[in-house]
This record gives C-alpha cells, sequence and structure tokens, in this order.
C-alpha cells in the first residue's frame, strides 16, 4: 500500500521522506547556496577534512534534508533565518547590540543591521501555513499556547540525542537547542524539552498583546487533489478500494494548481456474480 503525502501534512508530522523528495527536485547545489548565502548559515560548507583525514561536505541529502551538517548550526543562525518567515520574506542580519555611546552621549559604535528581501510573498504564505499547522496540530504542539498565532517547527537527532524548536509570532522569533556537551539521549523522550522551554519563555512576553495574523489565505483557494495521481480529485478517489480515501484538501495559489483530474481512479460497474 503506498501511502502519499502533500508537503503540508510532512512538515506538520515532521516526515523526513518529504524533505528528502522536495530536495531531490530542487538539487543539492541550488539548497546549499540558497540557506549559505540567502538565509546566511555561514557554517555550512562544501569541503571540510577531519582530523581522521576525512573529507566532509554538506552537499547531500543527510545535511540539506535532514539537517545533520557538517560543522553544526547556531540558535543564532537558526532564530536569524526563521525570523525572515516572520518578517515577510526580509532576511534581517542577528545582533547582540544595535548603538554604544560613551558617557557624554556621543555614538561610539552604531551596529546597523543588513537586510533583504529573499523571500516571495507567496512563499512566505505557503511556509507560514505549514509551520502554524506543524506547532498547532503536528510535532510542535508542545511550543502552542492560547492567545497568538504561532509557527514553527520541532528537530531532533538520532536516539534524541538533540532536541530542537524554531519558532515565532507576529512579535518574537526564537530558536532553542536543548542537549549535552556529550551527546545521550535525553529522557523522556515523549517530550521535547525544546518546544516547553519555547512556550514558557515565549507565553509570558505575550501577556496583553494582541493576535497577528501570519500569513493570508486571500489569493489561495481550496482544492481537492488526489494523493496518487497529484492531479485534481475526482469522485472516485474517495472510493478508492484498498478501504481509505486518497483526497486530500489544500489551499493553494490558482495557478499552483496541477491541470487536470485524476486518472488513476475510475469508477466502473462489476457483475456480483462474475466479478
Amino acid at each position: 500500500y503506498s501511502y502519499s503525502r502533500t508537503v503540508l501534512s510532512g512538515i506538520t508530522s515532521s516526515v523526513n521522506t518529504i524533505s528528502c523528495r522536495t530536495l531531490g527536485l530542487i538539487g543539492f547545489q541550488y539548497s546549499y547556496d540558497y540557506s549559505k548565502y540567502q538565509f546566511n548559515l555561514e557554517g555550512m560548507t562544501d569541503r571540510f577534512e577531519a582530523p581522521s583525514g576525512r573529507i566532509m561536505n554538506d552537499l547531500a541529502y543527510s545535511p540539506l534534508a535532514m539537517g545533520a551538517l557538517t560543522l553544526g548550526v547556531s540558535v543564532k543562525d537558526m532564530s536569524a533565518a526563521y525570523a525572515t518567515f516572520a518578517n515577510n520574506g526580509v532576511y534581517r542580519e542577528g545582533r547582540t547590540f544595535t548603538k554604544v555611546y560613551d558617557g557624554e552621549g556621543n555614538l561610539v559604535l552604531d551596529n546597523e543591521q543588513e537586510s533583504k528581501q529573499i523571500l516571495s510573498e507567496k512563499s512566505v504564505n505557503y511556509m507560514n501555513y505549514c509551520l502554524i499547522n506543524a506547532t498547532a496540530n503536528g510535532t510542535g504542539r508542545e511550543a502552542d499556547f492560547q492567545g497568538q498565532t504561532i509557527a514553527g517547527k520541532t528537530g531532533s537527532t538520532s536516539e534524541f540525542k538533540d532536541r530542537w524548536y524554531c519558532g515565532f509570532t507576529g512579535y518574537y522569533t526564537a530558536a532553542v537547542w536543548t542537549g549535552y556537551d556529550r551527546p545521550e539521549v535525553i529522557r523522556p523522550t515523549s517530550v521535547n524539552p525544546a518546544a516547553v522551554l519555547f512556550k514558557k519563555v515565549m507565553q509570558p512576553l505575550h501577556n496583553g498583546k494582541s493576535r497577528v495574523s501570519l500569513y493570508s489565505t486571500s489569493g489561495m483557494k481550496g482544492y481537492s487533489v488526489c494523493l496518487d495521481s497529484g492531479k485534481r480529485a475526482t469522485s472516485a478517489c474517495g472510493k478508492d478500494v484498498r478501504g481509505m480515501s486518497r483526497v486530500a484538501s489544500a489551499r493553494v495559489y490558482p495557478e499552483d494548481v496541477t491541470s487536470g483530474y485524476c486518472n488513476k481512479h475510475v469508477s466502473v460497474t462489476l457483475c456480483s456474480g462474475g466479478g
């Protein structure tokens, strides 16, 4: 039985194969360049020689689709990257200070923030739509709290030796990593301490603040899609002989809707006696 998914459900439930298949479609080099030079994940490398002499790089499925970067990534870089989705696609360089004045009030250092538009409005709407669902209905539920729209994504490494949650509201963005200096399993594995910590810090910061929307569906329309063909669903797609509806609902921009209707499911009339 082939169980296909939409990108939305893949992000919501942290299905790694969705990330790998997406990476396969856009290519290693494009993904690497966009991550390193647009989102400024400077730790990414196309060549690193380990002390053992082994040559490693981040142009592969494991680092790009699964996040297993050769040299890792900092929470500062991750928070700046995720803030792009909260900031209408504008990347802003992370800073630890803005200005420094001397005792007489003279400006000594002006740490002006660099910014650049790296995502379209459409991309931001799609991504925020997915990330909100991942927090409200998916693996990031422990980070969710009342009164705000929260978007974000969890992350973990093998045997839960690292746990992540990176998320944002209309006011703040935060990236949280939990782990040990010498990696060991974080127990209980059923709880993501990074998501729990995100909520404990962020919820008080939003007391008294009004809810802010993170995406707009004004240009989107609802469609029914067949999970087997990827085309518009017909009534037959909901009556698959394997006993499960193969219809998924999606909100997309009309220009992105696949052309044509499903040709994999066909309604036929059978003789109950002869089959």
